[in-house]
Order: C-alpha cells, then structure tokens, then sequence
C-alpha cells in the first residue's frame, strides 16, 4: 500500500494558499520582466542550459555539435553577420580558433547571459531555437548509432519506430523542462517540436496545440512543420505584417496536411478544391455534419486570407487575434481531419 499517493501539498488544498504560491498572471514578455525577477529567471535557465554539456552528446566530427552552447551562438553571429549579438565569442573566434575550448566556451557563455539581459525577445528566442534545434539533432545522430535491434524478429521500421519513439520521449522532458520554467514566469512562449510557439490557454494547448504538433511531429509531414513553424516565427514578429504573412502560411500548411493526405505529396491544388478530393475520396469525415463545419471553414479561411493575408492585395493588414485565431483553426482542421 502506498500512503504517497494521497498526501497532498498545502497549495492544493487551499486556495488561498495556491493563489499566493502560483498567482495567474497574464502573460509579460521577457524584455518587460522587471529586472530582480529576469535575474531569478536566469538562475533556473542556467543550469539547464549549461548543464547538458556532456560527453554523452558530443562528436568529434562536427563542431556543431560539439557544444550547443558555442555552436548556438555560432550559428546566431554567422547568420546575423551585421549584428553578431555574440560578441564575445565572435572576438575569442576571430582568428580561426572555432574548435572547441574552454576559452570558446566561457565567451559563449557570456553572450548567452548578455543577449537575455539585454536583447529583445525576438534574439533570445533565436538563440533559444538553434540551442534546441542542435540538441534534437545530437539526439537523432546519437541514437542513430547506439539503438540496435532487440532482436532478430524486430523489423527496420519497428527498429525506426521505436527509436523515434525514444528521440521523441528524451526531447519532450526538455521540452517540460523549459516550458514549466516559461509558464512560471508567465512568459508568452513554449517549446514544441515546431520550436518555439506562442503560449495559449491550457485547455487550447492540451487537447488541440501539443496532440497536433506532436501527430505532425513524424517526418512525413516535414512540409507541413516548416510552414507551421513559419506561422509561428510570423506571429512571434509582432508586427501587423508578421500577423499577416503568419495567415499565409497557416493556410499554406493546411494545403500541404491535405495534399500530402491525398496525394503521399506536396502539390498546387488550392485550398478549397482540396477539401472537396479529400471529402470525396473519404480521407476526411464526409457526415453531414463535418461537410457543412468543414465548409463553412474554408470558405471563413479563404476570406481571412483574401483581405488579410500576404497572397492578395490585402484590403488591412491582420491582426495578433485574427492570427493566433487562423493557427488554431489550423490544427483544428488537421486534427478533425487525421
């Protein structure tokens, strides 16, 4: 018998005490942290940025991979030549020592701490998304090599399957690791498998964000990823432009979720004849019901991207509602449709 399972925290049983302990903030931006709290902030990103540091993850044969800390900042400075917010790696570096060191290490580290102080969140984010983005890539290339056949039985695809099933666990503690740290500090931003995201309400991200993305998460729907993840980078601008081009690329990528569903393949067919070869050759619920739902949406879809999208003449640039409204009818579709 376990006793454990029904001891409970104070703040669970009172609610004044949950509301004292974890107040529901609306959501800051991280430039907007007042400066006490940013620093607290960077106490508890610290060691989980730092920390993952091991051999376990290195190899010797990419610089890339040998620290995400010098091969993010790398990677913001080469592709941000004009800044290079990574200025103290850029000068420990500018004389062709780009190997692995202490020194480069240290330096890297350095610009870390200085862009989350005094950059914008745009830069963090950016930073944030290469770090993530080599940490997932060193885990692929690591179980790539180390996830062997538990038997002779075992197929190619069950071996493939159950190593992306492994990749995909080992990257969504990371993903709960940051994540939980963001939503304490009430910071608009979580990290998917798309990368970073706009945080949303709780019962949005259970049952519609977090199911889809991971659904899409398997490779065939690569093209889908890319232009959801362009959705998100779209929003993240901030700008009437940014919302607009983020409708663009939500509608895009739900063209190419039905394309790939009919077709195995991206495609030119547009939107609305789409929904009508999926409908007919039964790849998406064809009741009553859905038909009408279904229509109903696309036509709402093709209006929001006629007058606020970037593929038209827009009659008004969209707006950070009308965007974050056009994501979620995204992986609504998507999810009713799998």
């Amino acid at each position: 018998m376990s006793f454990l399972k029904n001891f409970k925290l104070w703040s669970t049983n009172s609610r004044t005490a949950k509301e004292e302990l974890h107040p529901n903030f609306d959501y800051i931006k991280l430039s907007e942290l007042p400066a006490e709290k940013k620093q607290i902030l960077w106490k508890h990103l610290k060691p989980i940025l730092f920390a993952k540091q091991t051999d376990h993850f290195r190899f010797e044969q990419d610089i890339y991979l040998h620290s995400l800390t010098q091969a993010s900042v790398f990677r913001l400075n080469n592709n941000n030549k004009r800044e290079s917010y990574g200025q103290n790696l850029l000068n420990q570096t500018s004389h062709g020592n780009t190997k692995f060191s202490e020194d480069n290490e240290s330096a890297a580290r350095a610009d870390f701490h200085r862009i989350f102080l005094n950059e914008s969140d745009n830069v963090f984010l950016e930073l944030l998304s290469y770090y993530y983005h080599g940490f997932l890539k060193n885990l692929q290339e690591y179980y790539k090599i180390n996830t062997h056949k538990i038997s002779e039985e075992e197929t190619d695809e069950e071996l493939i399957e159950r190593r992306n099933t492994i990749i995909s666990d080992k990257f969504k503690e990371q993903m709960e690791e940051i994540n939980d740290i963001f939503s304490q500090f009430s910071l608009p931003y979580k990290l998917s498998f798309q990368g970073f995201i706009p945080k949303q309400e709780t019962i949005i991200e259970n049952n519609l964000v977090d199911p889809v993305l991971s659904m899409l998460a398997d490779n065939k729907w690569k093209p889908v990823n890319q232009l959801l993840r362009d959705a998100f980078e779209s929003y993240h601008k901030n700008t009437p432009k940014g919302f607009s081009e983020s409708i663009t690329n939500s509608i895009a990528a739900l063209e190419a979720f039905l394309q790939i569903k009919i077709f195995n393949k991206q495609g030119k067919q547009s939107l609305g004849g789409l929904v009508q070869t999926a409908i007919g050759e039964k790849v998406i619920p064809d009741d009553n019901f859905s038909k009408a739902v279904i229509n109903q949406l696309v036509a709402f879809l093709a209006r929001e991207r006629k007058e606020t999208g970037t593929a038209h003449p827009k009659k008004e640039y969209a707006t950070e509602k009308n965007s974050r409204l056009l994501i979620n009818l995204t992986l609504l579709f998507i999810q009713h449709s799998s």
